[in-house]
């Protein structure tokens, strides 16, 4: 990769609506600029910001559903057969598709005028206008809403609905509520559920963060218990 810079307007740095988990994704995006366009694996991108593919997943989530990326599908040959690569990312740092070039895309090398030296590719990109953070709109809280009841639906205990809707709305603000239902539906269907007294309520599983829990351990098998047949037959 060239060395150079990355360009990342301010405002999604300042952004505390923004994790920072999504704002590193960002940043590594950016850093990939170029003729062949931005398509890193999620586990390059793991590696690099030394995290898990899924916390990479989910923070690749929060930026499409800010408008902050576009997803580009992987190319086919004639043959209907992938080129090898990535699925690639198209950056829009406004928050929404700007016309013109956009940022995965960087202009031809420029010739150095006579005594300069030349320090890298000038990188051809949408305008990086600072503007205020994107305010949510009318239905979002709406969508939230609705997000929680399918939650609610799908968490394996029922109690204590008023403070699971409270804990859902608070990570919803830096976590895709998306991505939590679907982390409560993994937890649902783990073979190794406890019995329903001891699995939490699902405020608490919420307000720690438990939806990128890896999968519970198995459960130990009870032993066997003799009866009194084969305890007659050890009597002998």
């Amino acid at each position: 990769m060239t060395e150079g810079f990355a360009a990342v307007p301010n405002w999604i740095i300042r952004d505390p609506s923004i994790s920072r988990g999504a704002v590193s994704v960002f940043m590594a995006l950016a850093s990939r600029s170029g003729p062949g366009g931005i398509h890193p694996s999620q586990a390059t991108l793991a590696r690099e910001l030394e995290v898990s593919e899924r916390s990479v997943r989910r923070w690749l989530a929060e930026l499409e559903e800010r408008g902050l990326i576009q997803r580009v599908a992987r190319r086919a040959n004639s043959r209907g057969k992938g080129n090898g690569l990535p699925d690639g990312y198209t950056l829009h740092p406004n928050g929404k598709p700007q016309e013109g070039p956009a940022m995965g895309v960087r202009s031809v090398p420029k010739r150095p005028a006579t005594g300069d030296v030349a320090t890298g590719h000038s990188l051809q990109a949408t305008p990086l206008i600072e503007e205020e953070p994107v305010k949510k709109n009318p239905g979002e809280s709406d969508r939230t809403e609705e997000l929680f009841e399918k939650f609610y639906e799908v968490y394996p205990r029922k109690v204590g609905k008023v403070d699971a809707r409270k804990a859902f709305a608070k990570a919803a603000r830096s976590t895709p509520a998306q991505y939590i239902v679907e982390g409560a539906a993994r937890f649902a269907a783990d073979p190794n559920l406890p019995e329903k007294q001891y699995i939490p309520h699902p405020s608490s599983w919420l307000n720690k963060g438990r939806w990128d829990d890896e999968p519970l351990p198995q459960r130990a098998e009870a032993a066997p218990q003799r009866g009194y047949v084969d305890d007659m037959e050890w009597a002998r």
